[in-house]
């Protein structure tokens, strides 16, 4: 019975004694809790000889970042030059915990913002629907037939708020309305294909 019982309830797992949370705190000693001291600890993690903890730091960082100081953390991701997987998992991290805030913050970017940015629509429509349509029409027309990012995104807005979404897309400037309308009508489709 003991043994059943264990194993219905077992321990939520404890971090806090192991080694590599130890080695975490350690670089928080030598450089720093603060948000200043972020680039720092990025720094002293991108010269660890083990790639296994390169890329477990970064990624506590990139989250611990977007906590601290998220403006910073993407002024310093979005440089020309950084891991695109970092950029992504900081943009993604904002957005989880405060999308206006993100959303904000990705569209005072500069240059080479766009590309992101398509990328991103589809995390910007599960997290910031209602900013869809203002990021939307600050895009370019896609350079290529095949991509299909804005129609893509405003289906999955359409499977969550039809009307708003047909609103936002019925908005946007003619560079790519057809691609919002066409994502709105599919999810319209699926739901009431003859009022579609």
């Amino acid at each position: 019975a003991e043994i059943a019982a264990i194993a219905n309830n077992p321990a939520a797992p404890s971090f806090e004694n192991s080694l590599l949370f130890a080695e975490w705190q350690k670089l928080h000693d030598i450089h720093g809790r603060t948000a200043e001291a972020m680039p720092a600890l990025f720094k002293a993690i991108g010269e660890m000889k083990d790639p296994f903890r390169r890329r477990a730091f970064h990624t506590a960082l990139v989250a611990e970042w977007a906590q601290l100081d998220p403006a910073a953390g993407m002024k310093f991701f979005f440089v020309k030059g950084r891991d695109g997987r970092q950029r992504r998992q900081f943009f993604e991290e904002w957005l989880k915990l405060d999308a206006p805030a993100a959303v904000d913050g990705l569209l005072a970017m500069g240059k080479d913002w766009e590309d992101f940015t398509r990328d991103s629509l589809k995390e910007i429509a599960r997290r910031a629907p209602s900013r869809l349509g203002e990021v939307v029409a600050r895009l370019p027309k896609p350079e290529g037939y095949w991509d299909t990012s804005v129609r893509d995104a405003f289906a999955m807005a359409a499977a969550n708020d039809l009307s708003a979404t047909l609103r936002a897309a019925l908005a946007l400037p003619e560079t790519n309305r057809d691609q919002a309308l066409a994502g709105t009508v599919q999810a319209w489709a699926k739901s009431d294909l003859q009022g579609a």
